[in-house]
């Protein structure tokens, strides 16, 4: 399983803004991702892509995902 972090609006680990982060299990690259997305690939319906490897994975392909609390 992934190693899925959440935390609050304004903390220091936080990219930028509001948005979830996703780091890949297979380049270890960073890229953010909407909460609509993150929603459908826990539910099984859709995957994360790599925009910089293009591989594409599940929860737990994934090396770390920042998730920020709906407001």
């Amino acid at each position: 399983m992934a190693n899925i972090k959440i935390l609050g609006s304004g903390h220091w680990r936080e990219k930028r803004g509001t948005v979830n982060w996703v780091s890949c299990g297979s380049c270890e690259e960073w890229f953010h991702t909407n909460q609509r997305l993150t929603t459908e690939v826990d539910a099984g319906r859709s995957r994360f892509h790599c925009p910089n490897c293009q591989t594409e994975f599940e929860f737990d392909g994934a090396r770390e995902i920042v998730l920020v609390p709906n407001r």
